[in-house]
């Protein structure tokens, strides 16, 4: 369409008039009066109000001349050519959720009652003599010699009962465990957590805390019942085949002796039942500073840290024997492989259980220092990073140590009280023991990780739609705890029978842990 240029004249007229014109707003002019602006104290030079809050004025919070949100700018020199870094101030904070399988320590390999003799050769050994193995008897035993021991406990119990002989015996035939039997227990779950943030210039904090399940391990030989039925004496004479002397035997030191050229102490039979058991579990927190990375390129970044540490041990050890209260004959020739009495079943006491129970807590806290090592940046794919951690801690360990009945009421039968109740069966006389313990000692410790942190979650249907994986990082990873002079259930004890009880000694180990880490990583 053309425009005629009249046209053009008369609009440019007419906007002009309508330029000079008075506008108003809803409310205005007020009835009968000349037109007011919409603030009474207004200055006609500013654009807010008197009164208007100093955060929504324009000035100076928005301005040209105003510098930027910059933490720093550092000049330097790479290859013969100046960079300038700008880091904007920018603090990112991280927080995950982790799945961890941990396995714990073993039980050691901590021997199951007091040192015992041993057997230094087996057959026909030149110049060693026979050796009486106590005063009643009228035989010199022991297979004419073919033993020699050391002079410390009397490694088998007293069961002959027919010609007060030993005939050929082994620790084959009446072995003394070690808490080595009970095996490794297996993983367990547990959960872990972490929070933190991360500055601009790559400096931050993160605080860990986890805890594991409790993992339990045991060997058993014998029972108390059998199909239901609790065995007793009675039933015993009906079905001796439920002894056993391979069960198992505690050798312990009763401070009194018996054999010569033995130490003090004998063995104890525990031809019904043999347990022992075992649980650990643990649990700990950690926060951590970490400095500016003392080395950064594109690929790997270097940052020292420093923190503290807080750990939490609980391990128990429990002991559970019954003897039958029976004296027999043992004579696995013939190839007897089943190593139940021969003959002779003499009931000299009443069938007993012995019990013990030993736990030790350790709360270990301490400064340590490390460094970790981040490989990518991670921001849209994958990323590792690990951590060298080493320290000296406190650890404040208690000990408990409580049971009934430990000793060798055998010994009591055949020589010291044959027509009474053995002292450590003596209604009378109280058999039970209680001990507590507890310091502080010094205990390096030392921890290695590694992970791997990928941003999988854009990849799965459904879920890459969702806020909360927007962010979100999907994490594996494996971790190694030592700790140092920590005390064990196992090794802790020490084994002495009545009229001697058990007492807690100090012996440690080396504590560790290993975990595998599955979870999930968010920044935000």
């Amino acid at each position: 369409m053309r425009i005629q240029p009249w046209m053009t004249v008369l609009a440019s007229v007419a906007m002009l008039f309508a330029a000079q014109s008075t506008s108003w707003g809803q409310g205005y002019p007020p009835q009968g009066g000349p037109y007011q602006p919409p603030y009474g104290t207004n200055n006609p030079g500013v654009m807010y109000p008197q009164g208007t809050p100093a955060n929504m004025q324009p000035w100076p919070g928005i301005s040209p001349y105003q510098s930027a949100n910059i933490a720093e700018t550092v000049h330097y020199n790479h290859k013969g050519s100046w960079f300038k870094e700008i880091l904007y101030k920018e603090r990112e904070y991280f927080a995950s959720l982790e799945a961890i399988s941990i396995r714990y320590r073993g039980p050691g390999n901590a021997v199951i009652g007091s040192p015992f003799a041993r057997l230094n050769g087996l057959g026909d050994i030149a110049g060693v003599s026979s050796i009486v193995p106590f005063a009643a008897t009228t035989s010199t035993g022991l297979g004419d010699g073919t033993f020699q021991f050391d002079p410390r406990v009397f490694p088998f119990p007293a069961l002959d009962a027919g010609n007060n002989t030993y005939v050929e015996v082994t620790l084959d035939a009446f072995p003394i465990h070690n808490a080595q039997i009970m095996g490794a227990a297996d993983s367990e779950a547990g959960i872990l957590g972490r929070w933190g943030f991360e500055d601009e210039d790559g400096a931050g904090m993160m605080i860990t805390g986890w805890i594991g399940g409790k993992a339990d391990t045991d060997f058993q030989r014998g029972a108390r019942s059998y199909n239901g039925v609790t065995l007793n004496q009675n039933n015993i004479l009906v079905f001796p085949e439920v002894l056993n002397t391979r069960y198992g035997n505690v050798p312990l030191d009763t401070g009194e002796g018996f054999f010569p050229f033995v130490g003090t102490g004998s063995t104890a039979k525990f031809d019904v039942m043999y347990r022992i058991a075992q649980t650990s579990q643990a649990g700990g927190v950690n926060i951590s500073s970490y400095t500016r990375p003392i080395y950064k390129s594109d690929a790997i970044k270097l940052r020292p840290l420093y923190g503290l540490r807080y750990t939490h041990i609980k391990e128990t050890f429990a002991f559970n024997g019954i003897d039958s209260g029976f004296t027999y004959d043992y004579d696995d020739a013939g190839g007897d492989a089943t190593f139940i009495p021969d003959s002779g079943l003499i009931n000299l006491y009443p069938l007993y259980e012995a019990t013990l129970n030993n736990e030790v807590q350790s709360h270990i806290a301490g400064p340590e220092i490390g460094l970790r090592f981040d490989l990518g940046s991670g921001k849209k794919g994958l990323s590792i990073w690990g951590e060298t951690i080493v320290g000296l801690a406190a650890n404040f360990e208690e000990i408990s140590l409580n049971g009934d009945d430990i000793g060798d009421p055998l010994i009591d039968a055949r020589f010291n009280r044959p027509t009474l109740v053995p002292r450590l069966l003596d209604p009378t006389i109280d058999s039970t023991f209680s001990e507590k313990n507890s310091g502080t000692h010094l205990s390096p410790t030392f921890q290695q990780s590694i992970f791997a942190d990928m941003h999988l979650f854009k990849y799965v249907p459904g879920l890459k739609k969702m806020d909360l994986f927007e962010e979100a990082k999907l994490r594996f990873g494996y971790t190694v705890n030592y700790i140092g002079e920590v005390g064990t259930p196992t090794d802790s004890i020490k084994w002495q029978g009545f009229p001697l009880f058990p007492e807690i000694q100090n012996n440690r180990k080396l504590w560790y842990t290993q975990q595998f880490n599955l979870g999930i990583d968010w920044t935000f």
